[in-house]
Parts: structure tokens; C-alpha cells; sequence
């Protein structure tokens, strides 16, 4: 679905399926006037931070070049839906993973702030081969939960002591 919002910027929608029969409406901003399928440089992927949408990326888009740019509402802001469940990185990841698929972008560059950066580092350690590269703006000092602790090292067996006195 494709959704004309101002002259030469385009808005649109796709429907992910979080589970089956699950489906999820996920919208991003296809273009600026004079910038969407721009010749010259890689495709570029702007992921918000917590409580922003596709939208508050139009400033620096400005200063971006002619290039294709795309932007996104993540689950639950801007005019995506906002399931029951998962709003983790791991679950914002798979949603640009699948729609990066969808557009048929080729290892495009992920520029994401904050909670968006989280979701850009996320889908490059899952999906190693999606983004080309990525580009974290104010990333918060966490990431991934920590890995599992790893269980405490067998203690050795004893081992016999010599004792010079009976030797």
C-alpha cells in the first residue's frame, strides 16, 4: 500500500507476519522531494529512537546527498501498529531485516539513534549479510542482555602428595 502524503514524498505500508496469521502493519517513508530513488551511493535505512517516527529523520535527510533513503516507523510509533509482545532489539531487527528484503535493498547503510542504533547493531550481529554497514547515533551503553554465565570449572582431582619421608 502506498500512501502519497505531500508532492514527491512518498509514504508507505507492508504488513510483516510476526507469527502466522499474526500480521503486523509496519510504515516507513519511502522518500523527500527530490531525493527517493536518487541515483549515486548505497541505499540508506534510518531507524528512530524511543518515541520518535520516520519523520523526525527530515532535516537530515537534507544533508544526505541524492541517494535513496528510506525510513521507518518502528513497532508501536509513528502510524506502524503496535502488537501485543516483543518490542525488543531482536524483534525491531527482524523487522528491518524483512523489510530491507522486501524492497530488495542490497546491503544498505543502517544509520540508527538510540533505540534505533540498538536495532541497527542487533541486525547486523543476527543478520551479518543484510546492512552494508551501520552507523550508531547515541547508542545506549547496553545492547544484547549479557551472555549466560558460563557454569564454574570442575575442581581437579586431588592428586597424590609425595611424602618424603616415606619415599
Amino acid at each position: 500500500v502506498v500512501i502519497a502524503t505531500a508532492p514527491g514524498t512518498e509514504e508507505a505500508e507492508m504488513l510483516l507476519a510476526l507469527t502466522p496469521g499474526t500480521p503486523m502493519r509496519l510504515h516507513w517513508t519511502l522518500g523527500w522531494p527530490g531525493v527517493f530513488d536518487a541515483v549515486g551511493g548505497d541505499p540508506i535505512l534510518l531507524a528512530h529512537a524511543t518515541g520518535f517516527h520516520a519523520r523526525c529523520w527530515d532535516q537530515v535527510v537534507a544533508h544526505l546527498g541524492r541517494r535513496r533513503i528510506i525510513a521507518i516507523d518502528q513497532r508501536g510509533h509513528g502510524r506502524s501498529d503496535g502488537p501485543p509482545g516483543d518490542y525488543g532489539a531482536v524483534a525491531m531487527a527482524g523487522d528491518l531485516a524483512e523489510l530491507i528484503g522486501k524492497l530488495g535493498l542490497n546491503k544498505p547503510a543502517v544509520l540508527g539513534h538510540s533505540m534505533g542504533a540498538v536495532t541497527a547493531l542487533t541486525l547486523a550481529a543476527l543478520h551479518p549479510a543484510v546492512p552494508g554497514r551501520i552507523l550508531l547515533e547515541d547508542p545506549p551503553p547496553m545492547w544484547l542482555p549479557p551472555p549466560p554465565t558460563p557454569p564454574a570449572p570442575a575442581e581437579p582431582a586431588p592428586t597424590p602428595r609425595s611424602n618424603p619421608m616415606r619415599d
